[in-house]
């Protein structure tokens, strides 16, 4: 195996292939004779086209949201890329305490309900009462159970009342900009562990006596190895799921693009394309302590 510094600049010739022109998505259009239809079929070409590509998902949303402004679909803001229609349908299918709720505060008016309606009795009665309308004689016993129950009625009905309007109301359906937050928070999370998996000191080669090291210097992950008095270094960045980094050496040439990743055991696969070169050189495997 042969570590990045030991791979200098290929000698052999390459074949030179023409430069194929880049297709663009959206082909230039005469000024007039424009039709809504052909503008559509384009943005959806290019919109899936950037669903295809590695762009973020901020960056999708907001080429989407593009899309809707042209087409006079919506302002153009991010939170035009779901309709107001959808939000609502999205927010009734997360919903799923719906019918538990509904339940509670059926409850909760029929014990109000009928606690209203003894406490109207108890009020009324004596009155109807006197005026010889009824012939019901309560005793203050039965008087104070009465009231009691009423009141037992009306504090369980206005606590289930509470429960369901407040405690079990449904949580509003987050905007797409928190959504966005989230996913790029998790995002950023998910790139720092996969870096970090590469810390360390690496060995390979014969009987591993040659290393290289990757470490965290100021906020960016570096790569570094130094052979036969030769240092090579790099930042390393995020692509899929490989971390490449554009090897120099300590006079500023360029050593080549190197790409690593971390396997299922304890060791790293790198690879090198040295300058000039459309492919991949032969992976090396280092293994760590």
């Amino acid at each position: 195996s042969h570590g990045p510094c030991q791979l200098t600049r290929s000698a052999a010739r390459h074949d030179i292939r023409p430069v194929q022109p880049e297709l663009s998505l959206m082909p230039a259009l005469p000024a007039l004779g424009v039709t809504l239809q052909a503008v559509r079929k384009a943005r959806k070409a290019a919109r899936r086209t950037a669903m295809c590509s590695e762009k973020t998902l901020r960056e999708q949303a907001e080429q989407i949201a593009s899309d809707r402004a042209a087409l006079r679909m919506g302002p153009g803001g991010l939170e035009s890329v779901v309709p107001q229609a959808e939000r609502e349908q999205l927010a009734q299918e997360a919903d799923t305490l719906s019918p538990f709720r509904k339940g509670v505060i059926f409850a909760a008016f029929l014990l109000l309900f009928g606690g209203f309606q003894d406490g109207f009795w108890l009020v009324v009665q004596p009155k109807l009462t006197s005026l010889g309308l009824l012939q019901v004689v309560r005793t203050e016993e039965s008087q104070s159970s009465s009231i009691l129950l009423v009141i037992l009625l009306l504090a369980v009905g206005a606590g289930l009342l509470y429960v369901g309007t407040v405690l079990l109301k449904p949580a509003p359906l987050p905007s797409l900009e928190d959504v966005l937050q989230e996913e790029e928070t998790r995002e950023e999370a998910r790139k720092e562990l996969q870096l970090a998996r590469l810390s360390g000191r690496w060995y390979y080669g014969m009987n591993l006596g040659q290393s290289y090291e990757i470490s965290k210097n100021q906020g960016e992950w570096c790569f570094s190895e130094e052979l036969a008095g030769r240092k090579c270094s790099c930042t390393l960045r995020i692509v899929g799921n490989w971390v490449h980094g554009d090897l120099v050496d300590e006079k500023g040439e360029e050593v080549g693009l190197i790409r690593l990743r971390r396997t299922t055991g304890n060791s790293v696969v790198s690879n090198l394309k040295i300058p000039g070169s459309t492919t991949w050189g032969n992976p090396n495997e280092a293994i760590g302590w």
